[in-house]
């Protein structure tokens, strides 16, 4: 288990479930060089867990067909996370299928890890009204915020959420679509401590 960006090794737990049996396997801690071993019955089905405090939690399935290595990388958390996956409909602050496997990571990560906070911030690019643009990146930081306390049962005093319109773009002159798209963004903050 490797920092996909530096190839440095991640810390975590690695946990086995046989979801032939319905058991978990003892759960081991990943080695100093990100390495783990189970010694698990052959020809079943398992789900492989890995969770720690620098990433968001992965989980594969597997079928065991004899001796099996799994390799597998990921990027660390770091203070501000961007999920390309949240593009709202223009105008709408509707959550969309589309963004479901990101959320679901993000509520797994603060489900594992129950002393962090999350700072939602939304912002749009410049095109109409700052008031108006506004209220729609707060109505889209809220939606975010309502639908992992809905579905999650995540703490809604662990998350805030706030809407900055325009007023933080990434590219200060918006010259074309890809610009204005970049500057249309939902931002999470995770953080210790209430902001």
């Amino acid at each position: 288990m490797k920092d996909s960006r530096s190839g440095n090794p991640l810390r975590g737990i690695v946990s086995i479930i046989d979801l032939d049996e319905g058991v978990e396997v003892a759960p081991k801690f990943l080695r100093e060089d990100g390495t783990f071993d189970f010694n698990l019955i052959n020809k079943r089905n398992y789900l492989l867990i890995i969770q720690g405090d620098e990433y968001f939690r992965i989980e594969e399935l597997f079928f065991l067909d004899g001796s099996m290595e799994i390799n597998k990388t990921t990027e660390p958390i770091e203070s501000k996370i961007e999920f390309k996956s949240l593009e709202f409909e223009n105008s709408k602050a509707d959550i969309l299928p589309s963004m479901h496997d990101d959320l679901k990571k993000l509520a797994d990560f603060l489900i594992d890890h129950p002393d962090l906070h999350v700072n939602i911030s939304g912002h749009t690019d410049s095109q109409g009204r700052e008031e108006s643009n506004r209220r729609l990146s707060q109505d889209r930081a809220n939606a975010i915020k309502k639908f992992l306390v809905d579905n999650f049962m995540i703490d809604a005093e662990r998350i805030s959420a706030i809407g900055y319109g325009s007023s933080k773009p990434i590219i200060q002159e918006e010259n074309t679509d890809d610009h204005r798209q970049i500057n249309r963004r939902v931002e999470f903050e995770i953080s210790r401590t209430k902001n």
